[in-house]
């Protein structure tokens, strides 16, 4: 059973089949938000936790030491950077942008009327979606309540995830069946500068992490591509 609050691409990915690894004939995946159910106190029949396997890697494991210092590092504080750099690079002003957004939001929320087991069944209009309300308050901008996901949800999943001649031999029918074609899941440990107008780079000051306390310039890099830079082979501008 996996962690029911931890992203599925994770346990889904380290499962899947790979030319050189062996893996198991049949991987069961469960998962369910468990919220709720732990702010009612209610203790649920999870599979006892191993500790002895690794820590799952999670939240400020996978953050640069500058996000976590500055406090970018959970949804709500990186979100709206992205929301904000992709409407510029589009040459939308935010409100553009927002009712972008909120067209496409009324569209899932057409679809989730024509379903039964939807959480909400209210269709929405593009305005009601994005304008804050005391009913649909403002979350982070531009995201109100009614354009983020609601984890108060009481729902679990569960995937059988195998080989295909395994599904087959156990009577699994054609219709039945889903093909995992591809997936991905990175976290780039590189640092992308940009240079706005400058058309190349004078220096660039580097502050390394503790415990060290060394502040570099490194001078000579070309834009357009990456570098590689060595603590103590720069010019030294502070520190031992």
């Amino acid at each position: 059973m996996t962690d029911p609050n931890q992203d599925p691409k994770t346990p889904t990915h380290a499962t899947s089949p790979k030319p050189s690894t062996p893996k198991p004939k049949a991987a069961p995946k469960f998962g369910a938000p468990a919220t709720k159910a732990e702010r009612a106190g209610i203790t649920l029949p999870w599979t006892p936790f191993a500790h002895d396997v690794p820590e799952p890697k999670r939240n400020a494991a996978f953050q640069k030491p500058m996000a976590m210092k500055l406090g970018v590092f959970r949804p709500v504080s990186v979100y709206p950077f992205y929301e904000a750099a992709t409407s510029a690079h589009w040459g939308q002003t935010p409100r553009q942008a927002l009712a972008e957004s909120g067209a496409l939001w009324a569209t899932y929320s057409l679809a989730a009327t024509q379903n039964p087991t939807s959480w909400l069944k209210r269709r929405f209009t593009p305005e009601e979606i994005t304008t804050p309300t005391s009913d649909n308050r403002l979350i982070a901008w531009p995201y109100t309540k009614l354009m983020v996901a609601n984890p108060m949800v009481n729902m679990g999943g569960a995937v059988l995830m195998t080989s295909l001649a395994k599904a087959r031999a156990a009577g699994v029918r054609e219709d039945r069946l889903i093909h995992i074609s591809g997936g991905a899941s990175a976290q780039d440990p590189r640092d992308i500068l940009g240079l706005g107008a400058a058309s190349h780079v004078e220096w660039v000051e580097v502050r390394w992490p503790a415990p060290s306390t060394r502040v570099e310039k490194f001078s000579g890099l070309k834009p357009n591509r990456y570098s590689t830079i060595v603590e103590g082979e720069g010019e030294r501008v502070a520190g031992p």
